[in-house]
């Protein structure tokens, strides 16, 4: 999955028998599998502070679940994200979000510079 911000790549291995020995990183180590239409994303080994770019605190003992699906039309992606950290909650919670298909939109570099005035 290329994302934009931080211009991050990031892998979700879907035969595990094959991937590589899991090893923290930013983006964490992730596998997936289908469940009936829908892509199920286990990510574990996540070496980041932060859970999101709002400062939430997350530990290495993050777990994240994601589940994709495409709407019937084909226009919409549904996106649920259930966070698990017994460090750092209480209790899991889960953000759902929806993307729509827009075609021949460019999405930038993202190209954050700081220029920071004495």
């Amino acid at each position: 999955i290329e994302i934009s911000e931080y211009n991050t790549r990031r892998t979700i291995y879907m035969d595990t028998a094959t991937a590589p020995e899991p090893e923290p990183s930013a983006t964490g180590y992730s596998t997936g599998r289908w469940a009936g239409e829908t892509l199920v994303v286990t990510t574990t080994h996540i070496d980041w502070a932060h859970w999101s770019e709002l400062g939430l605190p997350q530990s290495d003992q993050s777990t994240i679940l994601e589940r994709l699906s495409v709407s019937d039309d084909g226009n919409v992606l549904n996106l649920a994200v259930t966070v698990f950290d017994p460090v750092m909650f209480t209790r899991p919670f889960t953000i759902e979000r929806t993307r729509s298909w827009t075609p021949g939109i460019v999405i930038p570099p993202y190209n954050c510079v700081v220029e920071w005035e004495d």
